[in-house]
């Protein structure tokens, strides 16, 4: 029969699921008991983590902070249980986890061994349904990238439309806004307006990118995790183009002159981010191009 590890109190019982007989509790969650039972840890971890779960049983929190203060315990001593997502946990409730955990748990023993104790038969079903997740995950990401870096290339376009448009770049482009310019004058409230509504654009793809990345990544292989990694440059690049472009209409309205050397400066950085941008662009929707290292060498260039 099962031994596991009561989550309430910290007793060891038979039976994952059944009631503790010391403190006729059912634990404080059915699937945290079955993965504290010997279907996945040694005798010694078992007994490492009932010590640990008598500790925050004798602080008498409530059930919902005990409940945090476990998985955050496990998530710092058994890795090869579980994570610990400490963004999504109120700032005064992780100060209390962090204390709890600095002066009553960090003491005691962690895992024995990364590998789950299970049997040869288990291990391999489990490793295989594991593999058939990640996987699953995996091309429902890959379904989603294709979109989100053509948003991406949207918002990059008008930039540099924008650029173009207030005489920087091309020679015909340049030539044409001294002609337009000597005779209708620079609309720079107008070009500030578009700017702010690109910035914006720019932002708030930054904040898709961040959702999706965070959405998708317990189902990351290290490839896709190296590949999240260039698609939050994107948004970097994105953001910079926006701010030297707004240097340059600032510079044109003369609102913020700039010395010469200073508008070259601007005007490279942003071809420098829209190249990097449209190189980091292919390495995301094609992940093969990154190199077991995690960079990737494109047009002679490692990222």
């Amino acid at each position: 029969m099962t031994v596991a590890v009561c989550t309430n109190c910290g007793s060891l019982k038979h039976g994952a699921w059944c009631s503790c007989p010391k403190c006729d509790s059912d634990g404080l969650d059915a699937d945290l008991s079955m993965l504290l039972s010997d279907h996945n840890l040694s005798e010694l971890e078992l007994r490492r983590v009932s010590q640990a779960v008598q500790t925050i049983h004798e602080t008498r929190l409530e059930e919902d902070v005990r409940f945090h203060a476990l998985v955050y315990f496990l998530s710092r001593k058994w890795p090869k249980l579980l994570e610990f997502n400490a963004e999504e946990v109120e700032p005064s409730l992780q100060q209390t986890l962090d204390e709890l955990y600095r002066n009553r748990l960090a003491r005691i023993p962690g895992q024995e061994t990364p590998i789950l104790s299970v049997s040869p038969v288990r291990l391999q079903l489990w490793t295989k349904a594991w593999g058939e997740d990640c996987q699953r995950e995996d091309d429902e990401w890959q379904k989603e990238v294709a979109g989100i870096v053509s948003q991406g290339f949207a918002i990059a376009e008008r930039m540099g439309a924008t650029l173009a448009e207030v005489g920087e770049g091309a020679v015909l482009p340049r030539l044409w806004f001294r002609v337009r310019t000597r005779f209708l004058g620079f609309d720079y409230r107008s070009y500030l307006a578009m700017l702010d509504v690109q910035r914006g654009d720019a932002n708030s793809y930054s904040r898709h990118v961040d959702s999706f990345c965070d959405r998708v990544k317990n189902g990351w292989t290290d490839r896709t995790k190296q590949q999240a990694s260039y698609f939050r440059g994107l948004c970097i690049h994105l953001e910079n183009m926006a701010d030297q472009l707004k240097k340059l209409v600032e510079h044109k309205g003369g609102v913020h002159t700039l010395i010469e050397m200073d508008a070259r400066r601007a005007r490279e950085e942003f071809e420098k981010s829209y190249k990097d941008f449209k190189n980091l662009s292919s390495v995301v929707v094609d992940p093969t191009q990154i190199n077991p290292d995690g960079t990737c060498t494109l047009r002679n260039k490692v990222y």
